[in-house]
């Protein structure tokens, strides 16, 4: 197992959570940007993105330098979040306020995918997930707020919070959605 990411901290919490999860042994770590990895031509097995993609303006050149690094019949994987479709005129300027920076970014993931080369795409809804997940991270970083507090800039900590309660308000408004999006290199 490989872990990469940008920036460095983001690396190092995946790396504390491999450790946790005694896959330490097991998981190596590169800095790298999504789209120059430096790896060989069909090293992989499988890749998995978490909220990679929707960060990202380069999404097809991303999934491209992917699937040239997996084995044939390797397997792409990755979650992403999107405004919900269909939203009336007012609502996706609150989406793109509450999500990733990109959120705005609309594209049929299914369709990039495919784009990018891959087969056998099937996209699942991890919507009620996401939401757990965003409560959980609201609530458990108010169970330490002195200490997370203490270790940014001042009036950070109530910016990522005040930023955590607006993602959390868009996904129970119906505004922001996660996928997990799936595909095979033939």
């Amino acid at each position: 197992m490989v872990l990469t990411d940008l920036p460095l901290e983001g690396l190092r919490v995946a790396v504390d959570r491999a450790a946790a999860e005694g896959l330490a042994g097991r998981a190596g770590m590169v800095v790298a940007a999504a789209s120059g990895l430096p790896f060989r031509a069909g090293s992989f097995d499988a890749i998995v993105h978490t909220d990679v993609l929707c960060w990202l303006r380069a999404k097809l050149s991303v999934l491209r330098a992917c699937r040239r690094l997996l084995r044939r019949g390797g397997r792409m994987a990755f979650t992403t979040i999107f405004e919900s479709p269909g939203l009336g005129p007012a609502a996706p300027r609150r989406a793109r306020a509450a999500g990733p920076r990109a959120v705005a970014m609309r594209s049929d993931r299914r369709r990039l995918l495919g784009s990018a080369g891959f087969r056998d795409i099937t996209e699942v809804d991890v919507t009620p997930e996401f939401r757990a997940t965003a409560a959980a991270w609201l609530a458990e970083a108010a169970v330490h707020a002195e200490e997370l507090a203490r270790l940014e800039a001042p009036g950070a900590f109530a910016q990522h919070q005040a930023d955590r309660r607006a993602i959390l308000a868009a996904i129970d408004a119906g505004l922001l959605r996660r996928s997990l999006v799936l595909g095979r290199r033939p």
